[in-house]
């Protein structure tokens, strides 16, 4: 089927389009090259058109994540889905897929109806006492990280497991402190992006220097002034990038949507692109007013992305709640704006 979309605003930061009038051309489902006697026209005039979508960073099926929605009633895949794809999200990406719940992630995100879905593989202190303390040989491990770099966007890695009860016995059973592990991952051929939990604990390593690092969940180990400085220092080396990891508490205004969902048919929601949304103020000197203070620096744009914590906190619909000075434009921002502050991949990795 060849599709045409004419006269919308483009919006497709990817490819340096912010908002430009132009025509889409669409064969079988993808963005093809200008042709004749298009299927179907839909004018579009008025209307924002994102050829990229718009993906976030979400843990859906992360440790611990079943148990809570167990007990709390939380929603299921369905749900779930449909939330996101209110707020206009085309993509959901799993960025702590661990060994012992890939099967149950792999059948998790196959089940949600409205978006594309991935996952990055996290390894944690477990699998490297399996790789680096043990006869297995070094071939093996070579070719085991070359079926991750092909299989997954990135490789994410918790040093030390942070929620878990166990995390001190396991560092003294497999004696691995977190900068040996990093420096055995240095030595690798890989070519594979590194996604590294930050810890207000790796704050104080001197880790090596890895080509390709990205630091997940910053806000964990943001617990001060000093840890913010820390961080900030980081991401001042070109080479770093990281995403928020900003856990929301407390009651916040809910962006609005009008969505009907008629029997049969596909989701379809309206969102206004230049619709004010309204915000929550956040304590001074807590965790978010740091991590929100670094998400907005100017230095930073390119190196920080948006990503949430944990969502059994709250409802993704909450998610513009949390977003205080985040625009300089009064007190209220777009979906527009929104958009562009909640990439999951930092800019300077588009």
């Amino acid at each position: 089927m060849k599709l045409l979309i004419k006269n919308a605003a483009v919006y497709d930061p990817k490819n340096g389009k912010n908002g430009e009038i132009g025509d889409l051309f669409i064969r079988d489902g993808k963005i093809s090259k200008p042709y004749a006697k298009p299927d179907t026209v839909i004018d579009a005039s008025g209307l924002w058109a994102l050829p990229g979508g718009v993906e976030t960073g979400v843990p859906l099926t992360s440790y611990g994540l079943g148990v809570y929605g167990f007990k709390k009633g939380f929603p299921g895949p369905e749900e779930i889905s449909r939330q996101y794809a209110q707020m206009g999200y085309t993509h959901l990406h799993e960025s702590m897929m661990f060994p012992t719940m890939a099967t149950g992630t792999h059948h998790f995100l196959t089940t949600l109806p409205y978006q594309d879905a991935s996952a990055s593989l996290c390894l944690t202190l477990r699998e490297f006492g399996t790789l680096i303390g043990s006869n297995i040989p070094p071939e093996w491990t070579v070719r085991f990280f070359a079926t991750c770099a092909q299989r997954f966007r990135a490789l994410a890695i918790r040093l030390p497991e942070t929620s878990a009860h166990f995390k001190e016995s396991t560092l003294a059973k497999y004696n691995l402190p977190a900068q040996r592990v990093l420096q055995y991952l240095t030595h690798l051929p890989l070519n594979l992006p590194l996604h590294v939990e930050l810890t207000s604990r790796l704050l104080d390593e001197d880790l090596p220097q890895i080509p390709n690092l990205h630091y997940a969940h910053i806000g964990r180990a943001i617990d001060g002034e000093y840890a913010y400085k820390q961080v900030s220092n980081l991401l001042a080396s070109k080479n770093i990038t990281g995403d928020t990891g900003l856990a929301p508490k407390g009651p916040h205004d809910q962006l609005k949507i009008e969505a009907e969902i008629g029997e049969g048919e596909a989701l379809s929601a309206f969102i206004g692109m230049h619709t004010p949304l309204r915000y929550l103020e956040v304590p001074a000197g807590s965790q978010s007013e740091y991590v929100l203070s670094l998400a907005t620096h100017p230095d930073f744009k390119k190196n920080l992305a948006f990503s949430s914590l944990c969502l059994g906190a709250q409802a993704p619909t909450h998610y513009p709640g949390i977003f205080k000075d985040l625009f300089e434009a009064g007190k209220s921002f777009t979906v527009s704006d929104f958009v562009t502050q909640t990439r999951w991949m930092p800019a300077i990795q588009l």
